[in-house]
C-alpha cells in the first residue's frame, strides 16, 4: 500500500504522503485487479504459503478496504494450511478497528516499525513514535489473537550510538 500519513526521511519505500483518504481508496480498485490478474497466471492448485502487505503503510487502510482486500485475496488464492499472513503496521495511526479486520483475515504476524526510541533520533527522521504508544499496539494484536509480533529496527541513522541503540533493544525486549 503505497501511502503514509507522515514521510519518514529515512525510508526507501516507493510511497506518497496524504492526508486525505481519496488517493487510497482510488487505488483500491487497481489494487483488486491485480489481485485477479496475478491469481490468473497461478497454476490451478497451487497454495499460497505466504501474504506480505507492506508500504507505505498498510494500516492506511480503512478497516473496510482491509476486509475488502482480504476478501478478494482469500477468494482469488488457495491458501496452504498454516500460510503466514503478515502485515507491515506503523503504530501511529493504528486503530482497534483496523486490528479486528486483521484479525478477521486471518493475519498471524505483525511487523511493527519503531526504528529507535531515541527522541533525537525519532526527530531527526520524522517518525515520534513512543515506548506506549508501541507496546500498546502489540497488546492490541496480541488480545485478538494474533501471535507472531516482530520489530523492525534501523541502525545508521543520524544521531543513534551504540548505547542508544542497546537503549532500544532494551526497551524491545521488555
Amino acid at each position: 500500500i503505497p501511502y503514509c500519513t507522515q514521510l519518514c526521511w529515512y525510508c526507501g519505500c516507493n510511497t506518497k504522503e496524504t492526508h486525505r483518504y481519496e488517493p487510497v481508496a482510488a487505488y483500491m480498485e487497481p489494487l483488486l485487479k491485480e489481485v485477479a490478474n496475478v491469481a490468473a497466471l497461478v497454476p490451478r492448485g497451487h497454495r499460497v504459503s505466504h501474504i506480505h502487505w507492506g508500504g507505505g503503510s498498510p494500516n492506511i487502510l480503512s478497516a473496510e478496504d482491509i476486509r475488502r482486500l482480504a476478501a478478494a485475496t482469500a477468494a482469488a488464492f488457495n491458501y496452504a494450511p498454516g500460510m503466514e499472513f503478515a502485515v507491515e503496521i506503523d503504530p501511529r495511526t493504528l486503530d482497534p478497528e483496523q486490528v479486528a479486520a486483521w484479525a478477521e483475515a486471518g493475519v498471524n504476524r505483525v511487523s511493527l516499525g519503531v526504528q529507535d526510541f531515541e527522541p533525537a533520533v525519532q526527530d531527526a527522521i520524522n517518525r515520534q513514535q513512543s515506548y506506549e504508544m508501541t507496546r500498546d499496539a502489540i497488546e492490541l494484536f496480541r488480545s485478538k489473537g494474533i501471535p507472531s509480533v516482530n520489530i523492525d529496527l534501523v541502525y545508521g541513522l543520524p544521531h543513534q550510538t551504540r548505547e542508544s541503540v542497546a537503549r532500544t533493544i532494551q526497551q524491545v525486549l521488555t
